[in-house]
């Protein structure tokens, strides 16, 4: 019996629909509020402490899991039970080490880092939407490593979010521009998009347990080059708002998204988390006021119409 849909505003929404934008808003709160906390944390020391975050909070939820699974009976609209019972078979074996070294390495150290530190280098608005470069380099990824499926409509809309970034970066200020910064986004998306294609070699695996594992050996090693490079530690409350954001922005959203993941499959999951982009770059320009310039404006026309099409593709043709 499939899940009820549950009415928001007299608007009907499956659960599936419901988690995959609730993981939206919280990862694409991830950028503006990065920008506030970076007034008095370093870019390393906050990517350390957003893994730090995150790690205790799916240590939260995978001890929640334990729980229930072993201590009450299960329901059919249980939030945690969306995830597989625990077996020898869920957790890395053999060769599922290397994978997981490697997307650690990528997905968990080096691309927060590199985009923490672009956040840091220009607008929080302008640094969300490069994030849209992410979905693209994961398309064109899968079409070169693993032979999927490439269609002309992918093509097109990697041409208009790739025209939309360069119009980005020429139309922002000069005051603003930094092409360290963008270039620091950009990778950064280049990073998490290879994460997203090798970790499909551990997919079969437990998510939660693998997420936990790579949040706290980034925090372990983005913790060990904050300190090496002589960082200064802040006040106790901004680490702590920032270990706040890596639970809700990093830990729950990854919930949230595998949870959708079970129930709408991979590529209607993630149609609809590829709007987390526009959702940052929306929190940025209300509540930091970011300008709205013409260069901003088309090139946000051009790549929400690339990624729309990516969007009704992935709809169009589920995987």
């Amino acid at each position: 019996m499939g899940l009820p849909k549950i009415p928001i505003l007299n608007f009907q929404i499956s659960p599936g629909i419901l988690y995959a934008l609730i993981a939206c808003v919280l990862f694409g709160s991830n950028a503006p509020i990065a920008k506030v906390l970076l007034q008095e944390i370093s870019p390393q020391l906050l990517t350390a402490l957003l893994n730090t975050g995150a790690a205790f909070g799916l240590s939260v939820l995978i001890m929640g899991r334990y729980l229930q699974q072993n201590f009450f009976p299960p329901t059919d609209t249980s939030l945690i039970q969306q995830s597989p019972p625990r077996t020898p078979d869920n957790f890395l074996q053999g060769r599922d080490w290397f994978w997981f070294a490697i997307t650690t390495l990528l997905g968990g150290v080096t691309a927060p880092t590199l985009f923490i530190y672009g956040v840091s280098q220009i607008p929080a608005s302008i640094a969300s939407l490069l994030l849209s470069f992410e979905g693209m380099a994961t398309a064109v990824i899968a079409w070169i490593l693993f032979k999927e499926k490439f269609h002309w409509l992918v093509a097109v809309a990697i041409a208009l979010i790739l025209a939309g970034t360069v119009i980005l970066n020429s139309g922002v200020n000069t005051s603003e521009r930094n092409f360290g910064g963008t270039l620091a986004v950009v990778t950064a998306g280049f990073c998490w998009a290879t994460d997203n294609n090798l970790t499909r070699k551990i997919a079969h695996r437990d998510p939660l347990p693998i997420a936990l594992g790579k949040n706290i050996a980034a925090g372990i090693i983005n913790g060990s080059i904050a300190l090496s490079l002589g960082t200064s530690l802040p006040p106790l409350g901004w680490m702590l708002l920032a270990c706040t954001l890596g639970i809700f922005s990093y830990g729950l959203s990854f919930t949230f998204l595998i949870m959708a993941l079970r129930l709408l499959g991979a590529s209607r999951a993630g149609a609809y988390f590829s709007i987390t982009p526009f959702v940052g770059t929306g929190l940025s320009i209300i509540f930091l006021r970011d300008p709205i310039t013409p260069n901003f404006l088309v090139a946000a026309i051009l790549i929400a119409l690339g990624v729309s099409l990516c969007i009704y593709e992935q709809l169009r043709n589920p995987s």
